[in-house]
């Protein structure tokens, strides 16, 4: 007669499925301590010493972590922690989003031939550069538009705030935006715009594509100092980078994401 197999207490798997859970487990905090709070990457050491930590592992003693009076080597976390990493860079090369991006508006898609109308604010300074000069600073600016079905959106109206030099805003056109992933794991939203600069007697205008990244969590569009892939802003010829960043929201209430159709 067979003696009973010993169960394993609920919520504790073992073999293959534990390691698997030991694995996603700390790429958590293989990436929440990779970095310091000062911005700055940390040592291996460090890194070995948060994330093995973080898991549980309190108390460090000649070449070990101990937790709950089991002790497990450093070298064996070194190895457990370079499968993170691998899986790591193995999860970020593929792409997140295959499908078509879209506006979900309360949580719905919206679909071709609806729309959503939007206030839009600055929510931090604007700064204007022309040809590597900083032309114009800006406390921000404030807008109106919709978004609509199939990842488009549009701003038909936009006052910018408190710059210097002051200067008058021409906009003959609205200004046209769609959503794309650029075949990786980011959002981003893409916009077309002809804006003429009135300034004394002189008028500027700058056009071309303005490439700024969506954060889902926020609800906000960042155009960085650095300008994104797809930017081809110009005036006269000479380059423009407009940096800053956007808050959408909806008229009246509710919440704008965008994500995969």
């Amino acid at each position: 007669m067979r003696a009973p197999r010993a169960r394993r207490p609920a919520g504790r798997p073992g073999g293959l499925l534990r390691a698997t859970l030991d694995v996603r487990e700390a790429s958590v905090y293989f990436n929440r301590w990779s970095v310091r709070d000062d911005g700055r990457i940390c040592s291996l050491s460090e890194i070995l010493d948060r994330t093995a930590i973080g898991l549980g592992w309190t108390s460090r003693r000649a070449g070990h972590l101990v937790m709950e009076g089991r002790e497990m080597k450093l070298v064996r976390i070194a190895g457990l922690l370079a499968a993170v990493a691998l899986a790591v860079m193995v999860v970020g090369a593929a792409p997140a989003f295959a499908g078509e991006l879209n506006w979900l508006v309360n949580g719905k898609f919206l679909k071709e031939g609806e729309s959503a109308k939007v206030s839009i604010s600055s929510s931090g300074p604007l700064d204007i550069v022309i040809g590597h000069v900083v032309y114009y600073e800006c406390e921000g600016f404030i807008a109106e538009g919709r978004v609509t079905g199939r990842g488009r959106d549009e701003i038909t109206s936009i006052d910018f705030v408190e710059c210097d030099p002051d200067f008058a805003l021409i906009l003959r056109d609205p200004i046209t935006s769609h959503l794309s992933n650029e075949g990786g794991a980011s959002i981003f939203d893409l916009n077309s715009l002809v804006l003429t600069i009135k300034e004394g007697g002189e008028e500027r205008t700058i056009e071309g594509e303005l490439a700024g990244e969506w954060k889902n969590s926020t609800d906000e569009e960042v155009f960085p100092k650095t300008p994104l892939e797809g930017d081809s802003l110009k005036s006269a010829g000479e380059e423009v980078v407009i940096s800053g960043s956007e808050k959408f929201k909806l008229e009246g209430a509710g919440t704008l994401r965008a994500g995969e159709e």
